[in-house]
């Protein structure tokens, strides 16, 4: 598994020193956070214990537990979802491009017709993000290139 195909351009980008603090600073509040919840499940069990009964503190633990991390999921799955989205529109882009280069190498279009046809795929608008614009210029200067020699 290729972990730049992961990780935004914009990261990438960046000095290590600044990748690990944001690691370091990313890790503290996803500890924090961890230990608030903990601290709030192991409150309603010794609630539950104090009571009397243990089963209904860890039974009341867990619900809230999950009452938890249902929001969280709600949250998350559609980030999930729309990355995978945006990863099928830059291979579709990317197959059209390998299919026009083809084509070129073959001797089935001109020059002209190749530069054109590239110009319209990579000016096309999409869903995209920033990265993407960024993809499409590292695009189109690989592809100046490629035409160039």
């Amino acid at each position: 598994m290729e972990i730049s195909k992961w990780v935004p351009n914009w990261i990438q980008s960046l000095p290590r020193w600044a990748v690990l603090l944001s690691i370091l600073l990313g890790m503290l509040v996803v500890m924090t956070v961890v230990s608030t919840i903990l601290r709030l499940f192991f409150a309603v069990v010794a609630a539950g214990v104090e009571l009397g009964s243990v089963t209904a503190g860890v039974i009341a633990g867990l619900s809230m537990l999950l009452l938890m991390f249902i929001p969280i999921v709600l949250l998350v799955r559609p980030l999930l979802n729309n990355k995978q989205k945006t990863d099928t529109t830059g291979d579709k882009e990317s197959n059209s491009i390998q299919r026009l280069r083809k084509q070129y190498v073959n001797g089935d279009i001109s020059e002209e017709i190749f530069e054109t046809r590239l110009e319209q795929l990579l000016d096309e608008p999409g869903e995209g993000t920033d990265d993407d614009n960024t993809a499409t210029e590292r695009t189109r200067s690989i592809q100046e290139t490629e035409t160039t020699n």
